[in-house]
């Protein structure tokens, strides 16, 4: 994948990733093709992992449609350990194009044939 992608691209991943310690110790919570954490438009699929002993969410999603969609997604926060989701910072880790979480929805852009990363931590104190 790597050889024939581009590098630039591969890169901005790989360093997101890095920035959030993403390893073994992030479990998946909900896989695109079977999870049961959110709703989706048609043609937008999520992948939800979960590192229990930082309480951080990572969410890959993608949107698989010829448009961008700006997306308002009730997450089903008790099944990933959030009980308050407003107390929760929001990074859009590839972007940086504004995800935030409001009355308790997740809002994101995402363009056109696109994913995000978009990544729910505890706030800090």
């Amino acid at each position: 994948w790597h050889a024939a992608g581009n590098q630039l691209a591969y890169k901005v991943m790989n360093d997101a990733l890095m920035k959030y310690n993403f390893d073994d110790r992030y479990r998946v919570v909900g896989w695109y093709f079977d999870q049961k954490i959110v709703a989706l438009p048609d043609k937008v699929f999520a992948t939800f992992y979960k590192d229990d002993s930082t309480g951080r969410i990572l969410i890959v999603l993608l949107n698989n449609n010829e448009k961008e969609l700006n997306l308002e997604l009730a997450l089903d926060w008790k099944a990933l350990g959030i009980s308050d989701p407003n107390q929760r910072a929001v990074d859009d880790a590839l972007f940086h194009e504004g995800a935030s979480i409001r009355d308790g929805k997740l809002m994101t852009p995402i363009g056109a044939a696109n994913t995000r990363l978009i990544v729910i931590q505890p706030a800090a104190r």
